[in-house]
């Protein structure tokens, strides 16, 4: 039924603390639980796309290198 309905089944029963992920044609489809509660971070590279819901789940996987960003510090 998910599938199906191309997640709005799961979208529409089902809330709570969750990120998704459907195959879609040839590509995906990507979508977290309808409170936005959840975090949901991606990074794109080299032929994958990486889904978390923390950055450090990513750094773990040495996609990324963690930086800190001075400007947006500075700005707030």
């Amino acid at each position: 039924a998910v599938a199906k309905t191309r997640g709005r089944f799961l979208l529409d029963r089902y809330w709570g603390r969750y990120l998704a992920v459907l195959r879609s044609g040839d590509g995906l489809l990507a979508f977290r639980d309808p409170t936005g509660m959840f975090p949901c971070v991606y990074v794109e590279g080299e032929g994958l796309i990486a889904l978390a819901s923390e950055p450090s789940l990513i750094a773990a996987l040495g996609l990324i290198e963690p930086e800190v960003d001075t400007l947006a510090v500075a700005r707030s």
